[in-house]
């Protein structure tokens, strides 16, 4: 994906419905379905190389929204709780220049929460270890408040500003959704 999303130039954000993996550690968790995928042809690049991966997949759409954003949709994707609009974000320094702590705010905002309870959906439990980084000039930094963006917005800026891929994978029984964050700057290398 790095390579077509234009080694960082552009970012992604794919959804996907998959079944709910029993883990040791934790809570089940979605994973996503296999699917078959190939390189994408030479000399393309973009949606259209992400397209090209696809290619051999029926249930996959590819397009770009945003400039910038491309979004793989696998399968049909439950997606009420990305449609709530958080009125008034404030993210605290830490959270600002950390995508994991900033997904964290957005998950947990009182309008998510709440949609969370009306769609009787949840997060599954996961234990998660993170290096934070500290503020500091020259990093990548989020705004310090969010306002009148839906969830999907807010996820929207974290992709752009970390320059990586935002996963919503949604899965059942019981009714739940998880958020990863592929960071392409540390899975790959242009040197």
């Amino acid at each position: 994906m790095w390579p077509a999303l234009d080694y960082g130039e552009r970012v992604g954000r794919i959804y996907y419905r998959g079944s709910c993996q029993l883990r040791l550690d934790a809570d089940p968790a979605a994973s996503c379905p296999q699917l078959n995928v190939q390189p994408p042809s030479n000399g393309i690049s973009g949606v259209a190389a992400v397209r090209d991966i696809f290619r051999h997949e029926k249930d996959v759409s590819v397009k770009e929204t945003d400039p910038g954003i491309i979004r793989i949709r696998i399968g049909s994707v439950p997606d009420a709780v990305l449609r709530v609009t958080i009125s008034n974000l404030v993210l605290t320094p830490e959270e600002q220049y950390n995508y994991w702590l900033a997904i964290f705010k957005i998950e947990n905002a009182p309008e998510v929460q709440s949609a969370m309870r009306d769609l009787k959906i949840r997060i599954p439990v996961r234990t998660v270890s993170i290096g934070i980084a500290q503020p500091a000039d020259g990093l990548p930094r989020l705004p310090g408040v969010l306002t009148n963006v839906t969830m999907d917005q807010a996820l929207d800026l974290v992709a752009k500003t970390f320059k990586g891929i935002v996963l919503y994978g949604f899965c059942t029984p019981p009714d739940q959704y998880q958020i990863d964050f592929a960071d392409a700057r540390y899975i790959y290398s242009t040197n």
